[in-house]
């Protein structure tokens, strides 16, 4: 599914984690924000991206140590 409830009333964009209180706004919101194949996820944040350059630039936002702490 593309999308987590956070609780009975929320909905979790699992691009972005921006949450929504109806699933058609959360469905809005990935039409809009996330148009791109956006296939490629940070094993850390878990946010997506659309390609390996993306993803390889914004692992060097997290700090050795979230990084060392992934799965592999």
């Amino acid at each position: 599914s593309n999308s987590r409830s956070r609780s009975s009333d929320r909905y979790e964009c699992d691009c972005c984690n921006e949450t929504f209180n109806r699933r058609e706004k959360l469905f809005e919101h990935k039409a809009e924000a996330h148009r791109g194949a956006m296939t490629v996820r940070c094993e850390v944040c878990r946010k997506c991206f659309e390609d390996d350059a993306e993803l390889a630039a914004h692992d060097r936002t997290h700090t050795a140590d979230e990084r060392a702490g992934r799965c592999s």
